[in-house]
């Protein structure tokens, strides 16, 4: 025990206290994403396409999640869907949509084939960085 603790304290120079458990929590975001989507393509099987018809549409021009909502079986599902993509859906359209039972919801067909998120992979790159050293760097 004495060995790792001689190990990790050099380290306290070159991280924040808070960096450790912001890099775990990230890692596990990135797991889950990962597991949801592998299991997503694992029971397409399982899966009904669906064409439904789009009974509104929230598109943004940023970089904000548009999304489309649907109605199936008397509920609303809503489904994410980049802002290019939505100015070029019309209301009352039918889009074909992949129906997952085991998560009883909707997914665009060639999003269940979508990388993961460059977000959190980004923001697992920063949590690996030296902060605290480089702010003693900048800082002279």
């Amino acid at each position: 025990m004495l060995a790792i603790i001689s190990k990790i304290e050099p380290l306290k120079n070159y991280f924040y206290k808070y960096q450790f458990i912001f890099s775990i929590l990230t890692v596990l975001m990135i797991f889950y994403q990962t597991n949801y989507k592998n299991d997503l393509k694992n029971n397409l099987n399982d899966s009904i396409i669906k064409k439904l018809t789009i009974i509104n549409k929230d598109c943004y021009n940023y970089k904000i999640s548009s999304s489309i909502k649907v109605n199936y079986n008397s509920k609303d599902y809503y489904i994410k869907v980049g802002a290019k993509e939505c100015k070029n859906i019309n209301i009352n359209d039918k889009i074909e949509l992949v129906y997952s039972k085991k998560y009883d919801e909707f997914e665009l067909p060639k999003h269940i084939n979508r990388k993961n998120n460059l977000v959190l992979y980004l923001l697992l790159f920063f949590t690996f960085l030296p902060l605290k050293k480089l702010s003693t760097l900048m800082n002279k």
